[in-house]
């Protein structure tokens, strides 16, 4: 009997620091846990604002010196953050070229086009006058149809006129 209250008091006086540091070891690894969680958390924070497009985030300094999940999480961010604002800058630089680019055509179309008004306005011009000189050629010819009328109207005046005198002094 005594040796068995013996062992229960070594149980006893082994179980409770046995117990103590059980419990010092889950306390310790819930707060190391809730730490890494807590971090994690926040990398998924900075990554939902990245979703949103909000770059150029300012990520905190103290995530991204960590040596656990969470410091690689926030480092990959930052590393996709830079390169995303990379791509949307290049983007950005690609569109003020082609707008510019479409200014030009823009231009160039506008003068193609006052171009085209100034050589259909041309055309019409040469068409008219070549309608009036059409019509100063046909007006020219029906005048000297007229003038070989009246010429062939005045030989025959002449001949008239010719006879009379011959029969006058006859």
């Amino acid at each position: 009997a005594e040796v068995e209250v013996m062992i229960s008091k070594a149980a006893g006086a082994i179980g409770i620091p046995i117990v103590v540091v059980f419990l010092i070891a889950i306390i310790v690894a819930y707060i190391a846990a809730s730490r890494i969680a807590k971090g994690i958390a926040r990398s998924m924070n900075y990554l939902e604002q990245i979703g949103e497009g909000r770059l150029s985030l300012d990520i905190d300094k103290r995530l991204m010196k960590r040596k656990d999940s969470a410091g690689d999480i926030c480092r990959s961010v930052q590393s996709l953050d830079a390169n995303l604002t990379e791509i949307i800058g290049e983007v950005q630089k690609q569109c003020d070229v082609l707008d510019e680019s479409a200014v030009g055509c823009s231009k160039v179309a506008d003068d193609v086009m006052n171009s085209v008004e100034q050589i259909d306005q041309t055309v019409q011009e040469i068409a008219e006058a070549t309608t009036i000189q059409a019509q100063d050629a046909s007006d020219a010819g029906r005048k000297v149809s007229e003038m070989g009328d009246m010429m062939a109207n005045a030989d025959g005046q002449v001949i008239k006129l010719v006879d009379i005198t011959d029969n006058m002094s006859g």
